[in-house]
């Protein structure tokens, strides 16, 4: 984050993120989903069908990801030919 603020670095996150994020949410959930049938602390507490997610910036991407939205790479290639 440092390099960034300085101006030497452009990379904010590997690339890779943009999958892996997603990814990780869903994986926690689904984890969630299961422990919950077989620890009784979680017993009852989670209802993967009413799950909600929000998120500024990054989190934001991610959270439209997880709601269904795919990235449209033509409309971006012309957004943002640079």
């Amino acid at each position: 984050m440092q390099a960034l603020l300085k101006g030497t670095s452009q990379q904010v996150f590997a690339d890779t993120e943009l999958i892996d994020r997603p990814l990780d949410v869903t994986f926690v959930l689904d984890q969630l989903e299961q422990r919950s049938k077989s620890d009784p602390w979680l017993q009852g507490k989670i209802n993967g069908q009413q799950v909600g997610v929000i998120g500024q910036s990054f989190g934001g991407y991610t959270a439209l990801v997880l709601a269904g939205a795919r990235i449209n790479i033509n409309q971006l290639q012309k957004n943002c030919k640079s």
